[in-house]
């Protein structure tokens, strides 16, 4: 058994706040259940010191960090939204102990960057024109640039898209013609 000076809590609490470890003060050190190391203080106070994963009074319960305490500052988002943004918070045991699983409109670490018909010029279906994705109708809008136009105001076609099939308008294609008269 160690008794620790104040000098040592000192260098344990910079450990702590250098590397988020948690501490949960245990009831005994001689048997301790401590999943990692028991302390026992100079005040004989003692107590487990956790990974920056774990809680509970003997460090052995894991943090979920999709449901609460995943430190995103100033957010009044739930956890999982403020980590994922637009897809599913899975936990992991290992850093940064969660992933994201991505709808088909999302990818990136955090589901964060768009990825639809209309997120990169070579997807893009519209050729001259903008192209307008609305996500929860799995369309794309097509909106032609001046001097353009729909040819022949075809019918929309279909895109196969990730698991999805997005509804595209026609192209602008077709090239407005203006007639003067003198």
């Amino acid at each position: 058994m160690i008794i620790y000076s104040k000098f040592n809590i000192i260098i344990i609490l910079l450990v702590y706040f250098y590397n988020k470890i948690t501490t949960i003060l245990c009831i005994n050190c001689e048997n301790h259940e401590c999943k990692n190391d028991c302390y026992v203080l100079s005040n004989d106070k003692q107590l487990c010191l956790c990974n920056e994963n774990e809680k509970g009074i003997h460090c052995k319960e894991t943090w979920n960090v999709c449901e609460q305490d995943c430190n995103i500052n100033n957010t009044t988002e739930s956890c999982s939204v403020a980590l994922c943004k637009q897809g599913a918070c899975i936990p992991t045991a290992n850093k940064p102990y969660y992933k994201c699983e991505c709808g088909d409109f999302f990818q990136g670490a955090n589901c964060e960057i768009e990825n639809n018909p209309c997120s990169f010029q070579e997807t893009n279906p519209c050729l001259n024109g903008k192209c307008i994705f609305i996500t929860k109708l799995n369309r794309v809008i097509c909106e032609c640039n001046n001097g353009w136009t729909q040819k022949n105001q075809q019918n929309p076609s279909m895109l196969p898209w990730g698991k999805q099939t997005v509804e595209v308008s026609p192209p602008c294609d077709g090239i407005t013609r203006n007639v003067y008269f003198s």
